[in-house]
């Protein structure tokens, strides 16, 4: 019997000593996941370029909130009249014929002109450049097996040459687009600007896109410190669990006095239910789209009930349907749904969030995207000036 007790013994004794084994392993691995997971995601918000520049940031920005008129192509087409040596264009949509007139010119000149778009609207492209000067080369990119496609929307005047330029914003080359749709442009000469513009550029020109592009470059392309403040360049995708959507939960988490949102498509649920609970804290403005009146996916609805059964009163959501109810009443479109195109985040009036992506899973994992955060004055009294003059107009 006390043999039978003392091996009885043992035998706890090995079980006892195996199972703190085995948790020990457990939460090493535990650790290790944890470990690497952060430095994933501290690698993932270290910019791949920090520049620290003496000169102060300047630049142009144009709004299209006045309707019909042609204020973007109105600021392209002299500077591609400029151009002496090469124009580059990524942009996911264009049919713009006096731009494309324009583009042609320069060809004529002896200009080098890169075209870059998506095949998502190929069959229009091929329309409107038919008749393309052989100088004139297009490529486009083909969009992914996840759906992901080239999102872009920017152009660039004789990189690495004196008086080159940049434009970039939320408008696609298209005439419903600058007549009809809020949207953005920015005009730049400065030239780490150009510079990482260019890079993009590139990686597009050689078929580096979408998700081969996510696996091989840092989204987060670059970290500019200027006389007046940061200012942040991200070129989608980002990887999953990655990425620009994450810095802005964190400053919607972070927010003191206000917050403000304009945008076209938001399906995004974690930055809608952020922004729902941060509106107990301070007060929350959306301005959206009513297209997302009809989306299935998108959070309007989510976001509205949330408001009305936690009585967020802080928590405001507005559509664009006045403007819609204007372009009817003004030019006769009946059937016409104007674009509210913008996709912009405002945090204490002091930081934006602003560029081409849509806020959802595409938008922020699968397409090519481009991405601005900024504290700069300049560049925040300009996104912000818009977001007023697009919700007073619609309240």
């Amino acid at each position: 019997c006390s043999s039978d007790l003392f091996i009885n013994r043992q035998q706890g004794g090995f079980w006892l000593v195996l199972s703190v084994v085995l948790l020990a392993i457990i939460f090493f691995g535990l650790f290790l996941v944890i470990r690497l997971y952060k430095d994933g995601s501290d690698q993932a918000r270290q910019p791949a370029r920090e520049l620290r520049v003496s000169e102060p940031f300047s630049g142009k920005f144009y709004f299209n909130t006045e309707m019909g008129k042609t204020i973007f192509s109105d600021a392209l087409i002299p500077a591609i009249d400029q151009a002496s040596k090469k124009i580059e264009v990524a942009v996911f949509s264009m049919d713009d014929e006096r731009i494309r007139e324009a583009l042609y010119r320069a060809a004529g000149r002896g200009v080098k002109v890169s075209l870059v778009f998506s095949d998502r609207r190929r069959v229009g492209h091929d329309q409107v450049f038919k008749n393309r000067p052989d100088n004139v080369s297009r490529l486009d990119v083909v969009t992914g097996n996840d759906g992901g496609y080239m999102h872009h929307k920017f152009m660039i005047i004789d990189r690495g040459l004196s008086g080159s330029k940049l434009f970039f914003g939320s408008y696609n080359f298209t005439r419903l687009q600058e007549r009809y749709d809020p949207s953005f442009l920015v005009e730049t000469e400065r030239p780490e600007l150009i510079d990482i513009f260019g890079t993009e550029f590139d990686r597009l020109s050689a078929n580096i896109h979408g998700q081969k592009k996510a696996e091989k470059n840092n989204p987060f392309a670059a970290r500019i410190e200027y006389p007046q403040g940061f200012l942040e360049i991200w070129f989608g995708p980002c990887r999953s669990g990655q990425g620009v959507r994450y810095e802005m939960l964190d400053l919607i988490r972070a927010a003191q006095t206000n917050i403000k949102v304009m945008v076209w498509n938001f399906t995004d649920s974690d930055l809608a239910d952020t922004l729902a609970v941060r509106s107990r804290k301070v007060p929350v403005s959306i301005l959206i789209d009513d297209i997302n009146l009809y989306d299935g996916n998108s959070v309007l609805k989510k976001l509205e009930a949330a408001k009305a059964e936690r009585q967020l009163d802080a928590l405001e959501i507005t559509t664009d349907a006045k403007r819609n109810q204007e372009v009817a009443s003004r030019f006769g479109e009946r059937d016409f749904n104007s674009f509210l195109h913008h996709h912009l985040l405002v945090v204490d009036d002091k930081t934006v969030v602003f560029g081409t992506n849509n806020w959802s899973s595409g938008g922020f994992f699968r397409n090519d995207e481009t991405i601005v955060i900024s504290d700069i004055e300049e560049i925040v009294v300009a996104m912000l000036g818009a977001f007023q003059d697009n919700y007073q107009s619609n309240k």
